[in-house]
């Protein structure tokens, strides 16, 4: 039946990730060492694959030129799950680098079976994050504290 031919079509095609934009059309041997550890972990890279950044927009910004080297990799059911990605234009006193941002709707994400895996406590996640100037001193911190080491 050509009904059950398309929709078998249409889930195996919805699992290929769409083709990835990239500015940088120079790829070191870190970037190539990237591309194939995501291909061999089956995961995604979000950069270049929205409407938000569909031309793979630069990340860095140097005296000698731009190119992208933050990215956000994740594994195919985040990728499916990511509602939003963009790299936002680079601010000339903070950084070299530009902001990325990406919206991912994790109630869908999170599959664990909860027998097996302690679940982290997500409800205490805020639902959005603002980097500031005592950003830096708070997630040292929390990297230290007894909640992360155990884990």
């Amino acid at each position: 039946d050509d009904g059950n031919n398309f929709i078998n079509d249409t889930s195996e095609n919805c699992l290929q990730p769409q083709n990835r934009e990239n500015f940088d059309s120079n790829r070191n041997n870190h970037g190539k060492q990237i591309i194939n550890i995501c291909k061999n972990t089956d995961m995604r890279i979000l950069n270049g694959r929205t409407k938000e950044d569909s031309l793979g927009r630069p990340t860095f910004h140097g005296r000698k030129g731009t190119s992208v080297v933050d990215y956000i990799i994740c594994d195919q059911n985040t990728f499916q799950n990511a509602k939003y990605f963009a790299v936002k234009p680079p601010s000339t006193y903070l950084s070299d680098h530009s902001k990325i941002i990406a919206w991912i709707d994790i109630q869908k994400t999170i599959n664990i079976d909860k027998n097996n895996y302690p679940q982290p406590p997500l409800h205490k996640l805020p639902l959005q994050f603002k980097w500031s100037q005592n950003s830096n001193t708070s997630f040292r911190q929390t990297l230290k504290s007894p909640e992360i080491q155990q884990n």
